[in-house]
């Protein structure tokens, strides 16, 4: 049985998820995480037989759109705070930028309830993009009081 005969476009890709959503800031880290990519079983009949096909998630290509990529073993998972999340990259420039996904999935298949027997090669599951915003913070640091000059440097 090959990947062909699976049908790839059976696998839905994973959803990313980005923490802040769909913004950042320049050397602040931004978490990312792939949701809806457990492992599955489908039955079929395939010529008077019981075919089931298990694909499980077994490695995820994270492309920040920056020129940065990551690989990872690992979907991560929502964090608390994103600098503490399992998977994060932290922008150098402020702009516009599109995170990309795409999940390797391994395989295998079994006939009447026989062994399991693996799938020759991987399934690359693209997921749908997400845009993302990164901010340049500027902070100022001033020795006057805004009510006494509104107009100085970061007075409203």
């Amino acid at each position: 049985m090959t990947w062909e005969d699976v049908g790839e476009t059976s696998i839905p890709p994973s959803d990313i998820f980005v923490m802040p959503e769909g913004w950042g800031v320049v050397n602040k880290p931004v978490a990312v995480w792939a949701g809806n990519n457990s492992s599955r079983t489908e039955t079929m009949e395939l010529a008077g037989y019981t075919v089931e096909i298990r694909v499980t998630p077994a490695q995820y290509k994270w492309n920040f759109g920056d020129g940065n990529t990551t690989t990872t073993t690992s979907a991560g998972r929502k964090p608390r705070y994103a600098h503490d999340a399992d998977i994060s990259h932290s922008y150098t420039e402020s702009g516009e930028y599109t995170i990309n996904l795409t999940t390797s999935y391994v395989g295998q298949f079994r006939v009447d309830g026989g062994a399991w027997e693996d799938i020759p090669g991987t399934a690359e599951i693209a997921s749908t993009p997400v845009p993302v915003e990164i901010y340049r913070y500027v902070r100022y640091l001033v020795d006057e009081d805004c009510t006494k000059n509104p107009g100085g440097p970061d007075c409203p």
